[in-house]
């Protein structure tokens, strides 16, 4: 009965550390050197029931009673489109990439999803996240006429209205990369590549007026409700492993 108790016990705990490691991930999303992980809970370690990857710390948290909370490597496959109508805002699908580069000229960089910020200049707007500006194929920074009204189709064609009908301007930098593994976090939604400018491999379609946010927001808002009743099963379990190991000092003596 103790053993009951105390495996009831570690499983809810195990569920209170996977609420705070997807907590954790959520508020540090744009901290730059912040790795994006999740919570993998394993019943029985000698027999691995959770499949985890190479990788991951062997060790992981070992919680008691047989249970241990692991960490694991997130993909970019969980972001969920978000509706924000946004002209600047852009989606790309089927695991698809943007790529910037800094103002400077130098360093690529490549994001899931943008909100960009339209950057006036003397040759036209070019589009922005902080000091990286969006590039069109080619390589060259996307550059808008000035103040002029543009849409993205699903291609990502880049169209701009002029007058009383729109003409085709460039299309963007976006794809499938080839080696999406070399890419590490800088803030910002930004991803940088050790291994310099990356190749596409495949298109991608494109979103417009669409913002993509993790998906552990939406595992975060269905698991919170459950928490209030973690906590109270947790204070009972732990008030009745108490009673229980009182009777047994009883019975003891």
């Amino acid at each position: 009965m103790e053993r009951s108790f105390a495996l009831s016990v570690q499983g809810l705990v195990a569920g209170y550390r996977q609420l705070d490691v997807l907590a954790h991930r959520i508020a540090n999303l744009d901290t730059p050197g912040a790795l994006p992980r999740e919570a993998v809970l394993e019943e029985n370690p000698g027999l691995r029931f959770t499949l985890l990857p190479p990788e991951s710390d062997p060790r992981g948290v070992y919680l008691g009673a047989g249970i241990r909370l692991a960490a694991t490597p997130l993909g970019e496959d969980r972001r969920i489109p978000v509706e924000t109508g946004s002209a600047t805002d852009l989606f790309a699908e089927d695991g698809g990439w943007f790529a910037l580069r800094s103002t400077d000229g130098g360093e690529v960089v490549y994001a899931p999803t943008l909100s960009l910020t339209r950057i006036p200049g003397a040759d036209g707007d070019r589009l922005a996240v902080g000091r990286y500006v969006l590039l069109a194929e080619g390589g060259e920074p996307l550059v808008l006429p000035p103040g002029a009204a543009f849409r993205v189709d699903g291609e990502g064609r880049v169209f701009v209205r002029e007058g009383g009908g729109e003409r085709f301007l460039a299309r963007i930098a976006v794809g499938r990369l080839a080696n999406p593994d070399a890419l590490r976090p800088i803030g910002d939604g930004l991803y940088a590549s050790g291994a310099g400018v990356l190749e596409f491999s495949l298109p991608v379609a494109v979103r417009q007026g669409v913002r993509g946010v993790p998906g552990d927001a939406e595992v975060l808002a269905r698991t919170l409700p459950a928490a209030r009743y973690l906590s109270l099963a947790a204070r009972t379990l732990g008030v009745a492993d108490a009673f229980a190991g009182m009777a047994a000092d009883l019975v003891r003596r």
